[in-house]
């Protein structure tokens, strides 16, 4: 089944923009329960892609499973953390 990430409402189909207008798109229900607290879930990145979960973490980034939209495909994002890259 597909939900918003954000508010938790069904949807058509995963990769569909919610119907709430959230500016959030839904996703399978198992991402959403296997990335808890994951403020990315749903989120359109630069208009471009739509984080669908996650794939793995290290010390500086973590890597998304993602849909590139305009191209219509699956794609790994790769999210530096800013904190870890600027000296303090």
């Amino acid at each position: 089944m597909a939900l918003c990430p954000h508010c938790k409402t069904p949807g058509e189909a995963p990769l569909s923009p919610c119907v709430r207008g959230d500016g959030f798109f839904c996703v399978d229900d198992a991402d959403i329960y296997a990335n808890p607290g994951n403020d990315l879930l749903g989120r359109a990145i630069g208009g471009r892609f739509v984080v669908l979960g996650t794939l793995g973490a290290g010390s500086m980034a973590q890597v998304y499973r993602a849909h590139q939209l305009e191209v219509d495909r699956s794609v790994a994002l790769k999210v530096f953390r800013i904190r870890d890259m600027v000296e303090p």
